[in-house]
């Protein structure tokens, strides 16, 4: 017992002090406090304004979603506390406020991480070490420690927690930070597939065994909020987000040549082969066995 209790506060020791060396070596004020615009990082931001209920106008569309100012805004009182003790302008605290808040989610994600390999991983896989390889295999690192006005180090936090709660079928919890993700950037919706893959792997569909079967019951639920949940979502992405993605999407598809479709693969403007190699391979690996994997799988790689 005093081995295992031992070997918790080491662990979370090493955790806590991987975070501080990824803050000392990558952080870089100059950016990070600093609101990039008139760009996705000022939408964001002009959400957090709004939640802490100061005019501030300077977002130049309507399709950003409020999640990731939702996960702002504790540090964003802080900064109003500091301006109104200091008697200084907000503008000058909120940043940083934004910045230390979106370091805050990638050193949480790291804990997030850590505790699912823990729980789901073979054990080789259970060191810091590897945590620490998992999580540096997302390119988020960036948006956690120089353009953090983004929403990809909340989004990451939001995304990894609910894969945590689906792991442990806590299925309502599962629903309720998948709204969340969804909140951030409205491709996170997709993760709905993997909780529709998840009831048909646990026999939501097969026949009833008896009327108090609670987790049918639960599971037969969630599949149906989640089929209704995807009508809206569609709406969004293809017909009311990002210029009407509807209206672009087939012009789009007329453009594209050997030359475009390959540059997305090694172009030196976020090529995936440079900026997410391991995405890469685990689709690759997906679809070589893709009649092997289970349907909460087949959800998460048709998301992909």
């Amino acid at each position: 017992m005093m081995r295992s209790w031992f070997d918790l506060k080491q662990t979370r020791a090493q955790l806590l002090f991987t975070g501080l060396a990824l803050f000392l070596t990558f952080f870089r004020a100059g950016m990070a406090f600093t609101v990039t615009g008139p760009y996705d990082d000022t939408c964001y931001v002009e959400w957090l304004y709004y939640f802490l209920h100061v005019p501030h106008e300077a977002c130049y569309a309507t399709w950003y979603y409020p999640g990731t100012a939702l996960m702002w805004v504790p540090g964003g009182f802080v900064a109003m506390l500091i301006a109104s003790l200091s008697r200084t302008n907000l503008d000058t605290w909120i940043p940083i406020s934004i910045a230390l808040s979106s370091f805050a989610c990638f050193a949480a994600s790291i804990f997030v991480a850590h505790r699912i390999l823990l729980k789901h991983a073979p054990k080789h896989l259970h060191s810091v070490l590897w945590t620490v390889i998992v999580v540096l295999s997302i390119p988020v690192l960036y948006f956690a420690t120089a353009r953090t006005c983004m929403a990809h180090a909340a989004e990451l936090l939001l995304t990894l927690t609910t894969m945590y709660y689906l792991l442990e079928r806590r299925y309502f919890m599962t629903l309720l930070f998948t709204g969340m993700a969804t909140l951030t950037r409205v491709n996170d919706g997709l993760i709905v597939l993997m909780l529709l893959g998840e009831a048909i792997d646990r026999g939501a569909f097969s026949r009833w065994d008896s009327i108090r079967d609670k987790e049918k019951l639960v599971l037969r639920s969630l599949a149906a909020i989640t089929c209704l949940l995807m009508i809206p979502l569609t709406y969004i992405v293809f017909f009311n987000g990002y210029f009407g993605a509807a209206g672009r999407l087939f012009p789009l598809l007329a453009t594209i040549t050997w030359y475009r479709a390959g540059y997305t693969f090694w172009g030196d403007q976020a090529g995936l082969l440079w900026s997410a190699p391991w995405w890469l391979l685990t689709l690759g690996l997906g679809v070589a066995h893709f009649r092997k994997l289970s349907f909460r799988s087949c959800g998460a790689l048709v998301g992909m």
